[in-house]
């Protein structure tokens, strides 16, 4: 595998510095973050970085020359009725040995860097009992999956793990983390009640992901309204949600789901990760 080491290919890598001995690598890293971030805020008065905050590394299988850091931004933008939407996402920024950073880099036969990049998961914080919705905790092959449960390519994957772990009979622990940060209202609510039935011992993830159209409204879909979804969710999975416990427990425990999903560069739905490597649903064995 060739890769074009400290080379811009095209417009695909955003930037490139050479960075001083000021500051430590992860600071150097996170400034220069800030650095690729600021002329959007020069253009864009409405637009502020809060943050911006290295949440892990990754390596690159034949590119030790880099090391990949996971980089964290949360941000504000207010549209024209002054409201201001708080987002966050990650990305990965590749800091070589000779203390280039880049982002954006491919390999000479198109691959992406950051899609091969391989992060860091820690067993005893992702592969968790409280997480792990199908096959048996104590297999030695780990899926992690990052999911929202109104994506429809989430719902077909789930669809397919759960058909190759309790149909095909694949020896695979399965842990779902929740990560509703997509375009569906109610997400973050339908998400935090399946974690609280999974919390109580009642599987109701299965009949939520495999619901067909008829079941799912798009008013549930398109809803804020926390007694409306649990009412509608109820419907669909026979289980009624602790609304009190919802707001204490669940909904806080989705926020920290994201937050581990954001530490592995996780931004969009579904991501899978096949015993610590980013994969498909055909690639389980």
């Amino acid at each position: 595998m060739k890769i074009v080491k400290n080379a811009i290919l095209s417009t695909a890598v955003l930037a490139s510095l050479l960075l001083g001995d000021d500051f430590g690598l992860e600071a150097k890293v996170e400034q220069f973050a800030r650095n690729m971030l600021h002329p959007f805020e020069v253009r864009n008065e409405n637009f502020k970085v809060k943050s911006v905050e290295v949440s892990g590394t990754t390596t690159v299988p034949g590119a030790d020359w880099f090391t990949g850091y996971v980089v964290k931004y949360t941000t504000e933008d207010k549209d024209k009725n002054g409201i201001i939407k708080v987002s966050t996402r990650s990305d990965i920024l590749f800091l070589s040995s000779e203390g280039i950073v880049a982002t954006g880099l491919f390999t000479l036969d198109g691959r992406s860097l950051t899609s091969m990049a391989i992060p860091k998961i820690d067993p005893s914080i992702f592969y968790t009992e409280k997480n792990l919705i199908l096959g048996n905790g104590k297999s030695e092959n780990k899926i992690l999956i990052f999911s929202d449960p109104w994506c429809p390519y989430c719902r077909t994957a789930y669809a397919e793990i759960e058909k190759k772990i309790t149909q095909e009979k694949k020896d695979y622990a399965v842990y779902l983390y929740h990560f509703p940060i997509g375009k569906f209202p109610s997400s973050k609510t339908v998400s935090a009640i399946m974690a609280q039935a999974h919390r109580k011992g009642i599987d109701i993830t299965s009949s939520i992901y495999n619901a067909g159209v008829l079941k799912v409204k798009s008013s549930l879909v398109s809803s804020n309204d926390v007694d409306f979804i649990a009412s509608e969710i109820e419907k669909i999975s026979g289980y009624s949600a602790d609304k009190e416990e919802l707001y204490k427990i669940d909904l806080p425990e989705i926020d920290k789901e994201i937050e581990a999903g954001l530490s592995l560069a996780v931004n969009s739905t579904p991501k899978i990760f096949i015993n610590g490597v980013l994969g498909r649903t055909k690639d389980i064995k």
